[in-house]
């Protein structure tokens, strides 16, 4: 399943600005607090945002089937939560 989505500003998710084909070492920037990487940094940081997210989502699944099984513990921790130059927004 394919889903598309808008990359926003990690910081105040603003939709960041730069050349409408970009290239990887094309500069991207977010025009509300001026945060700028490469375009290949930029499709990095979104792809570690969605696999954190992915990590979490099996975490929280995981948890539901184990729940109220005598032989598995699963630890209260949690990971931290991550900041990420880029992340993406999805529609609802």
């Amino acid at each position: 399943m394919t889903r598309s989505g808008k990359i926003v500003c990690g910081a105040c998710e603003c939709v960041p600005e730069g050349p409408s084909d970009p290239n990887p070492g094309d500069r991207i920037f977010c025009p509300r607090c001026n945060r700028a990487d490469k375009f290949e940094d930029v499709l990095k940081s979104v792809a570690d945002y969605i696999a954190d997210n992915e990590k979490q989502a099996l975490s929280g699944l995981v948890a539901e089937v184990v729940r109220g099984n005598k032989h598995i513990h699963l630890s209260n921790q949690r990971s931290a939560k991550l900041s990420h130059r880029w992340i993406v927004r999805f529609p609802s």
